[in-house]
């Protein structure tokens, strides 16, 4: 710019300070070419005469954060500012929580309390107060769940960064104040990104044409997944939704077939080992079988532990076969003997 200039931008498209704030700025500066100089023609900010340049850089960096966050760098302190600045993100975000906006806001006021809370090493405490994007950076790579998804595997398998946040997006949700709020808004997303690799895939999954908030919410109530597979979002896509039902045990089912159910029933015959709690596999695929629900798999538990079993087997095994039978005498080590009366409604 000439000298009656005020800054802005030339037709060359090159952006220019006013000469009166440059001169400004190098009496800030105490008429030296130095660090404090240079940081205010590169920010474009004016310092005062005491700032020394580390205050004046930290100053700075709250001040842009403020700016980009929509919130109004009037009702902070100079000294609040720079404080912010010297602050990593999720920290800053922790520091503003709560404030309250009617007076000008001192280092005193800010929210130590929440700023020490998520200095701790873990990274859901770190992003605690921060916005969804933020949030996701700071969890990536998870492997510590948060206290409000209660029933939750501890082990979260890796998921797709890039499609959770379309998701996110595609659920309009807003900046969240709470880890605890994640349970409703945020996991239908993180575990349709964890079984899913695009929105389209998940558009043939509900059927549909465009997603939905009701959609992604809906799709998103089944177990959390403890593996990441595409070939489990395959045979979602082919099986449909049935087969989510066993995503907490997908893990357990690919060690056991040594590999993937090739059917919806073998799906079914196998996952189905897995639904009671604080029983025996062995049993439970005998009661599984028999469709024992839960207290009376419990009870057989029970009735199978009292039981006396043999040592030794004085009637030879039995084996055949005709036109539509295969006939076998079971191990008495075999849970499903005492329940074969119930498979073929015949007393034993």
């Amino acid at each position: 710019n000439n000298q009656f200039g005020h800054g802005g931008w030339d037709m060359n498209d090159h952006h220019g300070i006013s000469p009166y704030t440059v001169a400004n700025m190098w009496y800030a500066s105490g008429c030296k070419d130095g660090q404090k100089f240079r940081m205010q023609v590169r920010s474009g900010m004016l310092a005062k005469k005491g700032d020394t340049p580390s205050f004046f850089a930290n100053y700075v960096r709250g001040f842009k954060w403020l700016h980009q966050n929509y919130l109004n760098p009037g009702n902070f302190a100079r000294k609040t500012i720079s404080a912010l600045g010297k602050l990593s993100a999720h920290c800053r975000w922790a520091a503003i929580y709560n404030l309250e906006y009617e007076t000008i806001i001192r280092i005193r006021d800010l929210n130590w309390g929440a700023v020490k809370e998520v200095s701790a090493p873990q990274k859901f405490k770190k992003s605690k107060y921060c916005p969804i994007r933020l949030q996701w950076q700071i969890m990536e790579g998870i492997n510590d769940i948060p206290n409000g998804l209660k029933g939750v595997s501890p082990i979260q398998p890796k998921f797709n960064k890039g499609l959770y946040i379309k998701l996110c997006d595609l659920m309009y949700i807003q900046p969240i104040k709470d880890i605890d709020t994640m349970e409703g808004h945020r996991l239908p997303c993180w575990k349709l990104a964890s079984v899913f690799s695009s929105v389209q895939e998940i558009q043939r999954f509900c059927k549909c044409s465009e997603l939905t908030r009701i959609d992604i919410h809906d799709a998103g109530q089944f177990p959390m997944p403890t593996s990441t597979s595409k070939e489990w979002a395959s045979l979602c896509l082919k099986f449909g939704a049935e087969v989510l039902k066993y995503a907490s045990n997908w893990k357990v089912i690919q060690e056991k077939l040594g590999g993937f159910p090739k059917s919806l029933n073998e799906l079914r015959l196998i996952g189905d080992q897995f639904k009671y709690d604080n029983i025996d596999l062995n049993l439970a695929n005998s009661c599984s079988l028999v469709k024992f629900n839960q207290k009376e798999a419990e009870e057989y538990a029970s009735f199978w532990k009292k039981l006396q079993l043999k040592n030794f087997e004085t009637i030879p095994a039995v084996t055949g076969i005709d036109s539509k039978y295969n006939i076998v005498s079971l191990n008495a080590h075999d849970s499903l003997a005492p329940l074969v009366g119930i498979l073929t409604n015949c007393c034993q």
